[in-house]
This record gives structure tokens, sequence and C-alpha cells, in this order.
């Protein structure tokens, strides 16, 4: 994930006495409704040009590794949840949930 995305969770985290886990789980719930929407945004936009399939890079930046444990059954919904949303990754669909979660309640 984007370091500042990293750092923003952490800081987040730490202010609200709230797990990691915990926050994933709160901006997927935060966000369920939008996750289609929000998914489609984020994802990579692939075009042909009748021969080869190419994908649109994604703006690089710094990027932070993030792991945490979370309960099996928990991970099963959340790969349910990508695999309905049409997410590439668990990963990506975390990132986004927790982006919008942020923002919102930075408001």
């Amino acid at each position: 994930m984007p370091t500042a995305l990293a750092e923003a969770t952490t800081t987040f985290a730490k202010k609200n006495s709230v797990s990691y886990p915990d926050l994933v789980m709160d901006a997927i719930v935060a966000s369920h409704d939008e996750l289609h929407e929000l998914i489609a945004k984020a994802n990579s936009t692939a075009e042909s040009d009748g021969l080869f399939v190419r994908t649109q890079r994604q703006i690089a930046g710094p990027r932070s590794m993030r792991s945490f444990r979370m309960r099996r059954d928990n991970l099963e919904v959340i790969d349910q949840l990508a695999k309905k949303v049409a997410a590439e990754s668990r990963s990506k669909l975390c990132r986004v949930a927790l982006e919008k979660f942020l923002a919102s309640s930075s408001k």
C-alpha cells in the first residue's frame, strides 16, 4: 500500500485505540455500499492493440507492506467480497476501503 496510507492507518489506529484488523473491517463495512464503484475506479484499465492486452501503469510512489493476522472466516468474507466487486486482489479491496474510510473520518 502507499506509504502515506500506511502511516495514516497507523496514526488513526493509535489515536482511536483500534487494532489494524478492526480498522480494515470497519473501513470495509463503512464503504460496503460504494465498493463496486470504488474498485471500478481503482482497477487497472486494460486495452488491446489487437494482439496484446496492455494495462496502464498506476502512479508509482513509496510503498509499505502491512502484515496482520485476521480470523480465517473474516478473510474468507473479504475474499468473497473482493470477487463480488471484481477487485483485482484482497489488498486492493482493503486499500480502497481504507482510503475512503480515512478520508471520511478526517472531515
